[in-house]
């Protein structure tokens, strides 16, 4: 005589459907007794567990855990490229620059101030401010005005280079307001991202004047904002 009974019960820690036990209880003999008691010593109770391939489980959970890190260390890897991203504070960027020069101005340009960010980022703004003093001494060669040109000029590791703000004023006569300082403003949209880019502040005169010279402090104030 021969008896089996079967009972599927779900594996405990696995949430994969195809984990499960089964029970099989299994009792056998040639002899009469209470099958519900164990009075036979060939009758007893046999286990059977059926698992999908757990294995898979932890492979797939130290995959999951590769690709975490490997995004992890690309987005910290673009962080650590990318100073801006580094934090909070670096959102903006000071630089500046200041310059004491009595060169006098002639009709090549003549660089007075100058800053430069290692990087600029996509979508950047650079905001510039800064003054120039002049003194016009025209007064030998006959009283007349100084035309005077003031550029800032952007260069790049790539090479590139372009004028990115103009600004012609005058310099009085000597006796009137000749020597005088000029403010400059202007805030540049950055489109592309760059490497050690420097911005140039120059000066030349425009007329035939002579003796018209930089005069007291010139100073450039740049903030790169993202």
């Amino acid at each position: 005589m021969r008896y089996n009974k079967k009972t599927w019960e779900k594996i405990e820690g696995c949430d994969c459907f195809k984990c499960r036990e089964a029970e099989t209880k299994v009792e056998w003999c040639d002899h009469k007794h209470d099958w519900d008691k164990k009075e036979c010593p060939k009758c007893g109770d046999v286990n059977i567990k059926v698992v999908c391939e757990k294995d898979d489980h932890d492979k797939k959970d130290d995959h999951d855990k590769k690709d975490d890190h490997k995004k992890k260390d690309n987005h910290d890897k673009k962080k650590h490229d990318c100073e801006k991203c580094t934090g909070k504070t670096d959102k903006v960027e000071f630089q500046s620059d200041t310059s004491v020069l009595d060169d006098e101005i002639f009709e090549e340009p003549i660089q007075v101030l100058q800053v430069s960010f290692k990087k600029i980022c996509e979508d950047d703004k650079v905001w510039f401010s800064g003054i120039v003093g002049f003194d016009n001494d025209t007064d030998v060669y006959g009283n007349d005005v100084a035309v005077i040109k003031l550029t800032i000029v952007r260069t790049s590791e790539s090479g590139s280079e372009r004028t990115i703000y103009r600004q012609i004023f005058e310099i009085d006569q000597p006796g009137h307001d000749d020597r005088t300082q000029v403010p400059f403003a202007h805030v540049e949209f950055e489109s592309n991202e760059n490497k050690n880019v420097t911005y140039t502040v120059f000066v030349q005169r425009l007329n035939n004047n002579r003796d018209v010279f930089l005069f007291g402090q010139n100073t450039l104030a740049a903030l790169r904002i993202n």
